[in-house]
């Protein structure tokens, strides 16, 4: 099999899998889009890693973040929660901040803005 048909296989089947998540229910909407914002954040966290800018980024905490101002905001998109909750969004920034002030690394303000600049 050629590498285009491949590809193009595979693009139909992805495609597929977000048309259908996002048509079936807003339930599968969420799962399947918090699903592509763990892996990205994943993927990106491990390109920082790798990167030039010699930054130790921390993934668990940038992950979990990203995690929670999706799960936050699709809730009061869909109306599960009233939008005084976002404040949660704020105060996890703002902790994900001070907590890497203090972790005695060389380089903690290139390393934030590179974790806000997702």
């Amino acid at each position: 099999m050629s590498n285009i048909l491949q590809r193009l296989i595979t693009g139909i089947f992805f495609v597929l899998i977000l048309v259908g998540g996002m048509v079936w229910n807003r339930y599968s909407f969420g799962a399947l889009f918090l699903l592509i914002t763990v892996l990205s954040l994943i993927e990106f966290y491990g390109l920082i890693k790798n990167s030039k800018w010699n930054t130790q980024p921390q993934m668990v905490q940038g992950v979990g973040a990203g995690a929670l101002l999706f799960i936050t905001n699709y809730f009061v998109a869909f109306g599960f929660i009233t939008p005084k909750w976002l404040v949660v969004n704020v105060f996890a920034l703002v902790l994900i901040f001070i907590s890497e002030l203090y972790r005695k690394k060389k380089t903690p303000l290139p390393t934030s803005a590179l974790r806000f600049w997702v």
